[in-house]
């Protein structure tokens, strides 16, 4: 009789996962440079960061691969920090899955069960439950190699979850795979780990990927952590440059601060040659050096000149020259060079199939609510 996984409600409140002061040292490099940060129960939380950013360093360490020179790592109120690997409540998916080629599906499920010296019986109850939880249970006597990338990705989760671990550590788990198939299998994961109720912790360099599946995200950039938050979080509220350049595309203009008052903030950029201004005070002086962020989705571009456009003072307003289209079928992102020689992006949807749309060459004008602007000092 087939066993129903149990299912763990998350509770955000409880930590699972407390790094505390965390750094690691590769001869004079930096891999993991004091970091901190609390994972809580039933999360699917994501590690992101470009190549050297250390996020894989940080994962080694909570698998216990790896070992901190200073700070600690507790794992469900227990201190790890020194813990070998194995007696860790923590399973961890590979990036290259690590199945083994001479086994069937169900021998490789059931591989870490039989070190772990359990009975026959409760191998098979466990083997046959991971299966059924990723949608292999029919193909459990076949080989790796009979199996297509997503199903071999399916099988390396199943031998995750068969240990029953309080946390399931994914290094890049979905790169192998292509397109289509990788956007599948990111649904396919979240509602894995949704029913199960145990907390993912994931190494991505994909941004979409970390939007899509994450409850959480810390972007980490030379060992440190430049932000943590929800995905809406650290897509409209960056902390700095770094994360919103990282996540997504942005439009950043260096600018002084000209006035800062409760209602009224106006700024100067050289390079966008106008004005910005901002409906809201903002946490700086007059004179202050400050970079505007927009997104490019959050641009209007129009083919001719607003009413309230000032062709000497422009405030708000961004004049250039379609240099490039990126047409995309349901939206077209269109490069615009301003007359500072600066280059920008604005996204349009093409939700009517209309002919007058901008193109390479044309003269456009591009604006934005005031609201949209992020505005960051470092």
């Amino acid at each position: 009789m087939m066993h129903e996984p149990t299912k763990i409600e998350p509770t955000k409140n409880e930590p699972i996962i407390e790094i505390k002061n965390v750094s690691k040292y590769f001869d004079d490099v930096t891999a993991v440079d004091q970091v901190s940060l609390t994972i809580h129960q039933g999360e699917f939380f994501s590690l992101l960061g470009g190549s050297g950013s250390g996020k894989t360093t940080l994962l080694r360490m909570l698998a216990g691969f790896e070992l901190p020179d200073q700070g600690k790592i507790i794992i469900d109120g227990v201190d790890m920090t020194t813990m070998e690997p194995f007696h860790r409540p923590i399973n961890m998916m590979f990036q290259s899955y690590a199945l083994f080629p001479h086994m069937s599906v169900a021998a490789n499920v059931a591989f870490g069960l039989k070190q772990e010296k359990l009975s026959k019986i409760e191998i098979k109850q466990r083997t046959d439950a991971a299966l059924e939880m990723v949608q292999m249970a029919d193909l459990g006597k076949r080989k790796p190699h009979q199996l297509s990338g997503g199903q071999r990705q399916r099988v390396a989760l199943a031998r995750c979850l068969a240990k029953r671990p309080k946390v399931v550590l994914l290094d890049e788990p979905l790169s192998a795979l292509d397109k289509k198939l990788r956007e599948q299998m990111q649904f396919e994961l979240v509602d894995i780990q949704e029913k199960l109720g145990i907390t993912f912790v994931m190494v991505t360099h994909d941004q979409a990927e970390a939007m899509t599946m994450s409850t959480r995200i810390a972007v980490m950039n030379n060992g440190w952590l430049e932000q943590i938050g929800t995905p809406s979080e650290i897509y409209e509220f960056p902390v700095n440059r770094f994360a919103a350049n990282f996540i997504g595309s942005t439009n950043m203009f260096e600018a002084k601060v000209l006035e800062n008052e409760a209602d009224n903030v106006r700024l100067r950029s050289s390079e966008a040659r106008c004005d910005f201004h901002i409906d809201h005070a903002i946490q700086a002086s007059e004179k202050q050096t400050l970079w505007l962020a927009i997104r490019p989705e959050k641009m209007f571009i129009e083919l001719e000149m607003p009413k309230d456009y000032d062709e000497k003072h422009p405030v708000n307003y961004l004049k250039g020259k379609v240099e490039d289209i990126a047409y995309l079928g349901g939206l077209s992102t269109y490069h615009v060079r301003l007359p500072s020689k600066k280059l920008v992006k604005a996204t349009d949807f093409n939700i009517e199939r209309k002919s007058n749309h901008p193109t390479w060459g044309d003269e456009v004008y591009l604006s934005w609510e005031p609201q949209n602007l992020m505005v960051l000092t470092s």
